[in-house]
């Protein structure tokens, strides 16, 4: 199935995914919500960039779900290509997970990728735990990863941490950082 859009719709309106990631940048809602109000199928902008937009779900055992959608395209000049895909989990033990993955390359041989996702699981103790996760690469020496968490224990007691590190060309750093309440 063909989809026109309207003359002034962009790439840059349906997704970022056609650029590498920008550390510490903020992500726009607009681009997201644009790309997943397309229907499925096929389509060309107005610049002549071409794209491509599957979703669906999947149901297993033990109650799993998941929803997932890629979109994916190339530039007219065919110098750019890009995928974005967006997915939600979730089974009967209790465990949630949303994430997204952007990649790309270009004609010069760069190339891209970064993804972002939150799981929300429950320990053996029957606890919840709840973590977050950011990682992005941008060509040969470029890399970036953001961990954090948080452990919600009986009598209100939380514990609390993150674990970054990154790269760029020879220069790596690392931070750690943690922190406990008790519940009072």
């Amino acid at each position: 199935r063909t989809v026109e859009l309207p003359p002034l719709q962009s790439v840059v309106e349906l997704t970022t995914a056609y650029r590498p990631p920008d550390r510490g940048s903020q992500e726009t809602a607009s681009s997201t919500t644009a790309a997943r109000a397309i229907p499925d199928g096929r389509g060309r902008l107005a610049d002549g960039t071409e794209w491509e937009k599957s979703s669906g779900e999947e149901i297993g055992a033990n109650g799993f779900w998941k929803r997932w959608t890629v979109m994916k395209g190339t530039s007219a000049d065919g110098a750019v290509e890009w995928q974005e895909s967006w997915w939600e989990v979730s089974d009967w033990s209790g465990r949630k997970e949303l994430g997204a993955e952007k990649s790309g390359c270009g004609a010069d041989g760069s190339a891209w990728r970064e993804s972002w996702s939150e799981k929300l699981c429950m320990l053996d103790s029957g606890e919840p735990q709840i973590e977050r996760s950011v990682w992005a690469s941008k060509g040969p020496g470029d890399e970036w990863e953001e961990l954090w968490g948080e452990n919600f224990q009986a009598l209100g007691r939380t514990v609390k941490y993150a674990d970054k590190w990154g790269k760029a060309g020879n220069d790596v750093w690392h931070e750690r950082w943690g922190e406990e309440y008790d519940g009072r």
